[in-house]
């Protein structure tokens, strides 16, 4: 008996650690969606770390493509991972960060066809302001801040 529940602690640690820390090729990028501004049709994209996060046309891109990373908002544009959406604080726009660095995001749903707001307690809602990506109160024009979740 003590066996078998050495192999299944020993199984879930190797499952967990590759599931944390392997390689997510476009492939295997099962479960990331585009979010596309309700506002303005485009979506959030990616270009890098501590680059600004920007909305563009959808494309069929990883740049464009997110993943839920525990509590973070993860791009599938690294395909070791590890590169989520974070800010740098209210009022500010939106940038790439490693996800170590990024702070926690709440959102409701990146099932496709739904509608969620994304937040973060440090800044407040991811918005589009004037074809910017920034992050601060929620704006009157709630469509600013509510992002489609698009296969």
């Amino acid at each position: 008996m003590k066996i078998i529940s050495k192999i299944g602690v020993t199984t879930g640690v190797v499952t967990l650690a590759l599931t944390a820390f392997g390689p997510v090729s476009p492939a295997q990028a099962w479960g990331s969606a585009h979010l596309m501004n309700k506002a303005t049709g485009k979506c959030l994209q990616f270009n890098g770390l501590d680059k600004k996060v920007t909305l563009a046309t959808c494309k069929n891109t990883n740049k464009q493509r997110w993943a839920n990373s525990g509590s973070k908002l993860a791009s599938m544009e690294n395909p070791y991972g590890g590169d989520c959406l974070a800010h740098s604080g209210k009022n500010k726009p939106a940038y790439g960060r490693g996800c170590s660095k990024a702070q926690v995001m709440m959102f409701s749903s990146l099932k496709v066809g739904d509608t969620t707001s994304i937040a973060s307690a440090g800044c407040g809602y991811f918005k589009e302001v004037s074809g910017k990506v920034m992050c601060g109160a929620r704006p009157s024009n709630k469509s600013q801040n509510a992002w489609v979740v698009k296969s």
